[in-house]
Formats: C-alpha cells, structure tokens, sequence
C-alpha cells in the first residue's frame, strides 16, 4: 500500500514524528512516502534486513535502517528504502 499526504493527517499525534525520522542517509520517512509492511513481507538474512515489495526480496543497505523506537504499530520503509521496527 502505497500513502499519500494531502495534508488530512496534518494534526494526527504521529505526523511531527514520521516527519522528523532519519537514517543514515537523512531525512526520510514522512508517511506519505512510505509503504506498509507485513510480518510476512519482511526479515532477516546473514544480518541484514530484507523486504519484499512487488514479489522481490531486497537487501535494505545498514546505513537505510532507522533505528529510533516504532511508535507506529505498523513496520514501514520508503522509497530511500528505510525500515522500522
């Protein structure tokens, strides 16, 4: 599933917080950029997380992963290729 701001999230608790996540490549995880992820769509291999957006499994690079605690229940990644857990 893709996700689109068209500001009707502007006030919801969580938007300050997507907003201001980061990597090690910077800003970038507003939620209108990101897709949501299912316990199944996503793991672990030879310490690497993975994810599997439109049937392929791709290695998330170490320096994409976000490493502040989920508030959102939800696992997410964007196009930069980022994952929270």
């Amino acid at each position: 599933m893709q996700a689109r701001d068209d500001g009707r999230y502007a006030n919801e608790p969580l938007h300050a917080w997507f907003d201001q996540l980061a990597s090690g490549n910077g800003l970038c995880c507003s939620f209108a950029d990101g897709f949501s992820v299912q316990d199944v769509d996503w793991d672990t291999q030879d310490g690497k997380y993975r994810v599997r957006l439109y049937g392929d499994w791709i290695v998330v690079p170490d320096n994409a992963v976000v490493t502040e605690p989920n508030k959102f229940v939800q696992r997410s990644f964007g196009p930069t290729w980022t994952l929270r857990e």
